[in-house]
Formats: structure tokens, sequence, C-alpha cells
């Protein structure tokens, strides 16, 4: 097999095995912080009470408000002569989904004792969440058709959609993290979800760490691609 393509094709893998981790923590809205928001948010929004299932419809909002804004903002800015190339992108996507779930554990640390966090918090972590896949996901697809060699795109393709699926079963095991078990104080309970989330963000911010790390390999692949 010549150089080049063992690098692209590593250097695929490597951008998948990224998108594991991040699919596996951006699962968790809808399972840990819904139940979060079920259990210990304040759902009084400006004298109205919210149904939690309502925080769902923020992360479509989001996107759909927020994709005409980055299509125009990144022209913008390299006009300005600043660059990010995909792969930083690919790394900024998995650094917010990482500070949406830290910005959620600050906002239970601020909640004083007794009271339940308010709503705040869970729309800055679902704007956070929001870009950070608008950053990621279209970013992927287009790097995976970079970068696999054209008699392979579709397999290619193939393996970056998997990566979904073993991205939700390790969403299930993280998921377990914020697992309260029946009996727990307030105090406990509210400790355990604080836990989850940082721990969640702790993974997003390494993750996109040591991609930048990796940063110049995966820039001399690409241009072996191109």
């Amino acid at each position: 097999m010549p150089q080049a393509l063992r690098s692209r094709l590593i250097a695929h893998l490597l951008l998948v095995g990224f998108a594991v981790a991040f699919w596996a923590v951006y699962q968790q809205d809808v399972t840990s912080v819904m139940v979060f928001t079920q259990r210990d948010l304040d759902l009084n929004v400006f004298g109205w009470q919210s149904p939690p299932e309502e925080f769902a419809s923020l992360n479509p909002f989001f996107i759909l408000a927020l994709s005409p804004l980055l299509a125009f903002l990144w022209p913008v800015i390299e006009r300005r002569g600043i660059r990010f190339d995909d792969v930083m992108k690919f790394a900024f996507g998995l650094a917010f989904l990482g500070a949406a779930y830290w910005i959620l554990t600050l906002g239970i640390f601020e909640t004083p004792e007794g009271a339940k966090t308010i709503a705040f918090w869970v729309v800055l972590f679902f704007l956070m969440l929001s870009i950070g896949e608008l950053l990621l996901s279209p970013v992927g697809l287009a790097l995976t058709t970079e970068l696999a060699p054209r008699h392979l795109a579709g397999f290619a393709m193939g393996i970056w959609l998997m990566a979904t699926s073993g991205a939700n079963y390790i969403a299930g095991l993280l998921g377990g993290l914020a697992s309260v078990p029946d009996g727990a104080s307030p105090a406990t309970e509210v400790g355990i979800y604080s836990h989850a989330f940082f721990v969640y963000g702790a993974i997003c911010i390494a993750a996109a760490a040591l991609l930048l790390v990796m940063l110049p390999f995966i820039r001399r692949t690409i241009g072996f691609a191109k």
C-alpha cells in the first residue's frame, strides 16, 4: 500500500475515533441532561411553567438559527486574514461541546443549596452544544470525502456513519455516571449530575487538545490527498 494512501486511511480512522468521542458525549443531551432537566431544573421561565421536554427543541432551533450565521461568518473571518482549516474546526467542535457541559456544571455549582438550577444554564448549554455540532458534523463529512481515496469513498463514508452507532453504545455506558440511586438525597443527586457533566466536558476538552497535537500530521496527510 502506498505511503500516502496509508497515511490518509490512518488520518481518517483517527478522525472517526474523535467523532465517536464527540457523539458519545453529545448523546447525553437527550438522556442525562434531560433527566436532570426534569428533576433538578427550575422550569419557571418568565412566569410560565415550561414542560421539560420543551428544552429538547433548543438544539434544532439553534441549528437552524446559527447555520446561516456561521456560513456568513467564515468568509468574513478569512477576508481578515484569519483562516481556520477543517481539522481546527473539528477540534473547536469538540471544545465547544466540552465547554457546554462545563457551563452546565458551573450552573449547578452556582445554584444555592436547596434551590433548583435556573433554565438559563440549560439554554446556554444547548447553544454551545449546537455550535459544536455545526463545527464538527459537516466538517467531518467533508474531511471523509477529502481523505478517502476515490475507490474507497463509499466505504469510508460508511465507517464515518457507523461511528454513530458505536458512539450510541458508549453513550449508554457514560450515562451510568449520571445514574442516581433510589433514595438519594437532593444534595447527593445534584452532586452526581455535576460530577457526570464535568467528566463529559473533560472527555471532549481532552480530545480537542489531543487532536490539536496531531494537527501537523493530519495537515500533511490532507496535503497528500489534494
